[in-house]
C-alpha cells in the first residue's frame, strides 16, 4: 500500500514495491492541468521521497514539451515515516529545445546552471544562495 499521497491524478500506473509491500517508485502516466505527463521514479526506502525521477510533459496540442532527469537528496532519516519531498540536487532538462543542467546546494538552491538554447547559444552561470548570478560565461 502506498503511504504517500500521489500528487497528480493517476491515469495509468505501475508501482514498484519493496519486500514489505511499500511503494518504492513507479511508472505513472497522467493528466496534469492541460498537459500529458509521464513520470518514472525510484524512491528512497527509509524516508519516502523521490531519489531519481525521469519525466516527460507535453501540452495537449503538442506545441510545448519538457523532458528531464532529476536526482534528489533524501531527507535525514528520523526513524519516523515522513511524507516530504527530497531536496533536488541535480536537474537535467530540455524544454522546447532549450537544454539545461542545474546543480543545487544541499538546501536546494540552484548554484550552477549550464545550458544551450534552441539557437545554439551556450551559457554557464554560477549563483549565490539567493539566486543572484555571480559569474557567467556566454551570452
Amino acid at each position: 500500500m502506498c503511504r504517500v499521497p500521489w500528487p497528480i491524478p493517476r491515469r495509468r500506473s505501475h508501482l514498484f514495491l519493496d519486500t514489505k509491500g511499500d511503494e518504492t517508485g513507479g511508472l505513472v502516466a497522467a493528466k496534469l492541468r492541460d498537459n500529458d505527463v509521464t513520470n518514472f521514479s525510484f524512491d528512497y526506502t527509509y524516508q519516502l521521497t523521490d531519489g531519481i525521477r525521469m519525466w516527460k510533459q507535453e501540452s495537449a496540442d503538442g506545441a510545448r514539451w519538457r523532458t528531464g532527469f532529476d536526482i534528489f537528496d533524501r531527507r535525514p532519516y528520523t526513524g519516523a515515516l515522513e511524507s516530504s519531498q527530497g531536496v533536488q540536487r541535480i536537474a537535467l532538462a530540455d524544454e522546447d529545445q532549450n537544454a539545461q543542467l542545474v546543480i543545487s546546494d544541499a538546501l536546494g538552491h540552484a548554484r550552477i546552471r549550464i545550458g544551450v538554447d534552441k539557437d545554439g547559444q551556450p551559457r554557464i552561470e554560477m549563483l549565490n544562495p539567493d539566486g543572484k548570478v555571480t559569474y557567467h560565461a556566454g551570452q
